[in-house]
């Protein structure tokens, strides 16, 4: 889905660390403070395949009724037994209510801290045995709660939300999504002080089926470590 997100090269080079000793004829040493340091751009990285990840379970929990995955079908709309479907009296026309939540568990992250996101899918979709119509509203929240990963621990700053919509009709089926939010990446206690403040800036996901492939705008920019363009 998101193929197209380019890697950044490498922000820093191998980090060496100092250790001071206690002269053995002075009551005291004097302590050194460890230099800041960035967080290596494969963790950035890693922060943000994860967050686009979780887009990608959402938009597909929510338009099954589940946390299943498989490709968008406009005629996945009106089979889905969680729906409210109403029809007229001779079922030739229907119309789906959408109000389908995306909830699963919080995921764990490899060194302790959590990732976690809730989406929702509402609106109304019209159809008959000739046409299908409408548009569905969609909302995603991912936040990062304390989570630590090889040295480096990622919070939301604020949750990354991701808003917009699906257009559906018989013949086309085109998602326009806009990002916005960030994270903090810092080093885990007891490490040389490390930081840094990514954000959406302009971020612009698009798709449609005519293609089938999802056209990209904006980045993620962080201060310090540069943009991540999609």
């Amino acid at each position: 889905m998101f193929t197209k997100t380019r890697n950044i090269a490498a922000l820093m080079g191998a980090l060496a660390l100092v250790s001071a000793c206690a002269s053995p004829i002075t009551p005291s040493s004097e302590k050194v403070t460890p230099a800041s340091v960035t967080p290596p751009s494969s963790t950035i990285q890693k922060a943000i395949t994860t967050v686009l990840s979780g887009l990608t379970s959402a938009i597909n929990g929510t338009r099954s009724g589940g946390k299943s995955t498989g490709s968008l079908s406009a005629n996945a709309f009106l089979v889905r037994p969680s729906l409210t479907t109403q029809c007229n009296a001779a079922g030739t026309s229907c119309s789906t209510q959408f109000n389908e939540p995306y909830n699963p568990p919080p995921r764990a992250c490899t060194n302790g801290g959590s990732f976690s996101e809730s989406g929702l899918l509402t609106g109304v979709i019209q159809g008959s045995a000739t046409s299908l119509s409408g548009t569905l509203n969609f909302s995603d929240r991912q936040t990062f709660s304390n989570c630590s990963e090889g040295g480096w621990v990622t919070n939301s700053n604020p949750s990354i939300s991701t808003n917009g919509q699906f257009f559906i009709t018989s013949q086309h089926t085109r998602i326009n999504l806009t990002m916005s939010g960030g994270f903090v990446i810092t080093n885990a206690p007891g490490t040389p002080a490390g930081r840094a403040s990514c954000v959406a800036n302009g971020v612009l996901l698009q798709w449609d089926d005519i293609t089938g492939n999802w056209a990209n705008s904006g980045s993620i920019d962080c201060t310090p470590g540069g943009s991540f363009r999609f």
